[in-house]
């Protein structure tokens, strides 16, 4: 560049700058890479899956209900008087065996009222005896003047046939007739005093029932100064104290049958209805197929479960209009005792449904909108229509042209749709 001037120096030095610029940039647009179009690749969508069987499924209704006494007694006082013995095992919550003694009313009063009418049923008893002896002699003298009366008539007769031949005077008749109408008077009054013994009898046969009655009735009251447990049973409400004046029908307390428990429960409308036989034409045919069926009940004690198996026993006579639902009464095995079960508990009751045939048993999740649960087939979602049969938990019992088998989507999802590809997990 010696050979150029000082202003061409100046301007050949930026333009070569830009020239060498140009060449570089030049160099990396033509030596950079070049991408190649790719073809779009199809989703795989990855999906959790059952496999399809048909099965027969009997499920279980669930209910809650409460543990009664099959059998309670109501404790009064049946005859008025002073309490003069109490048991000291006569309390609340405690266990009693049938037949004991658990009070005692003061007896005295009751124990003479008892020997009074059984006096009075012994002078009854005497009166009718002597009665009947009177009437026994009275009898054989009415007897006996009928029998005179009888030989007095035949004499008559003889006397009439004697003095109508003029063998017997005329005296002599009406002496026969007076001794005939003297028999027959006195036989009269035989008979007369007969009956009056046999209306006598009557009416002290009356009154020896009436003693006999009113001996059973002292008895019985004596008896109920004793109050006893009538079955076995726990104690409960008891309100008493030793020395108390306790009036006729005064309560002493409660007894629940220990061993005779029965869970009620209410089931709804839609329930019954699928225990109900299909074809029922009458109540009767009902109550032939639910009642005796074995049912099972827990007790939930915290964290543990203890179960008993108990058989329906009762129907509810009409439907409740509020809950729309209908009562059960099932009885309990009797060896609740050991188990600490009492009445009053709240358990849960399991009660089997009816047998569904050939159905499939698939999560709740699964079933997508308008009835449809997806198959993968082939590597690909196809759409099988169903019909849900019953939801047990979170699963569904439904029925549809599934292939034994083949898998299920188990979970639904936004999007799903026949002829998607999935990669079952």
């Amino acid at each position: 560049m010696t050979g150029f001037s000082p202003s061409v120096r100046r301007f050949l030095g930026p333009v070569g700058v830009l020239a060498c610029a140009s060449l570089i940039a030049a160099w990396f647009v033509f030596s950079r890479p070049h991408a190649e179009p790719v073809s779009p690749q199809e989703k795989i969508w990855p999906v959790s899956v059952i496999v399809a069987a048909a099965e027969d499924v009997r499920p279980e209704i669930v209910a809650f209900g409460e543990i009664h006494a099959a059998r309670e007694a109501e404790l009064r006082a049946l005859v008025a008087g002073r309490l003069v013995s109490l048991n000291p095992e006569f309390r609340d919550g405690n266990l009693l065996s049938a037949g004991t003694e658990l009070a005692v009313i003061d007896p005295v009063d009751y124990q003479n009222k008892l020997a009074e009418q059984r006096a009075e049923l012994a002078r009854t008893v005497s009166t009718v005896s002597e009665a009947e002896r009177e009437l026994e002699w009275e009898s054989q003298l009415l007897e006996n003047a009928r029998v005179q009366v009888t030989l007095a008539e035949r004499g008559l007769e003889r006397t009439r046939q004697l003095q109508a031949q003029g063998r017997e005077s005329k005296k002599a008749l009406d002496d026969a007739e007076s001794v005939l109408a003297t028999n027959q008077q006195n036989a009269l009054q035989r008979g007369q005093a007969a009956g009056r013994l046999r209306s006598r009898i009557e009416q002290q046969q009356s009154a020896l029932q009436k003693a006999q009655a009113t001996l059973a009735m002292a008895e019985r009251e004596l008896a109920r100064t004793r109050v006893i447990a009538p079955f076995d049973g726990y104690v409960t409400e008891v309100k008493l104290a030793l020395g108390k004046l306790l009036g006729v029908g005064e309560s002493l307390g409660r007894l629940l049958a220990a061993n005779e428990l029965e869970v009620r429960f209410d089931l709804p409308e839609a329930d019954f209805a699928r225990l109900m036989p299909e074809q029922a034409e009458t109540a009767t045919s009902i109550e032939t197929v639910l009642l005796g069926r074995e049912i099972s009940v827990i007790w939930h004690l915290g964290d543990t479960e203890r179960h008993f198996s108990a058989r329906l026993q009762r129907i509810g006579s009409e439907i409740d209009a509020t809950l729309g639902g209908i009562k059960f009464i099932a009885s309990l095995n009797d060896d609740v005792l050991q188990h600490g079960l009492r009445a009053g508990a709240f358990v849960e009751v399991r009660v089997p449904d009816k047998v569904y045939r050939d159905v499939y048993r698939i999560p709740a999740r699964a079933l997508s909108d308008r009835n449809t649960v997806y198959a993968v087939r082939n590597g690909r979602l196809a759409a099988v229509p169903v019909t849900v049969a019953r939801s047990v938990d979170s699963d569904i019992l439904v029925m549809g042209a599934f292939v034994d088998g083949e898998m299920v989507v188990a979970r639904s999802f936004a999007g799903i749709g026949p002829g998607l590809r999935v990669r079952a997990l």
